[in-house]
């Protein structure tokens, strides 16, 4: 079981945070569906995924492109290795969860999810 101690005092809640706000950013831009595809947005472009990765600025359709260099469509499917991979080493370094509309919207400044109930004797 972790227990926060110096120096990682604060590196427990910092992860709680994170993930309480991941799950919330999920169930509103997706609501947890892999295969997800929302818009058109009013530019145009669409969102793919788990995580509604915007396909203007992080992917290419067909081809592999964008900041993450990678195609849309590989962003919906069940395996979400490379949607997390973009998401953690691109998009949240630059824009935080604030790249989100979705988590904007419904889990900035509101209660987040409780999914404790997820967990068995697991502590984060």
């Amino acid at each position: 079981m972790f227990t926060p101690t110096q120096p990682f005092a604060g590196l427990h809640e910092k992860i709680t945070s994170s993930f309480y706000q991941g799950v919330c950013l999920v169930e509103n831009e997706s609501a947890r569906n892999t295969s997800a595809i929302g818009g058109p947005n009013s530019n145009g472009s669409y969102d793919y995924g788990l995580f509604q990765i915007n396909g203007k600025y992080w992917c290419a359709e067909g081809v592999n492109g964008g900041d993450c260099n990678m195609k849309c469509e590989d962003l919906i499917d069940d395996d979400i290795t490379d949607d997390s991979k973009c998401c953690l080493e691109m998009i949240y370094p630059r824009h935080g969860f604030n790249a989100w509309h979705g988590w904007e919207r419904k889990c900035k400044y509101h209660p987040l999810p409780d999914v404790t109930h997820c967990f068995n004797e697991v502590t984060l």
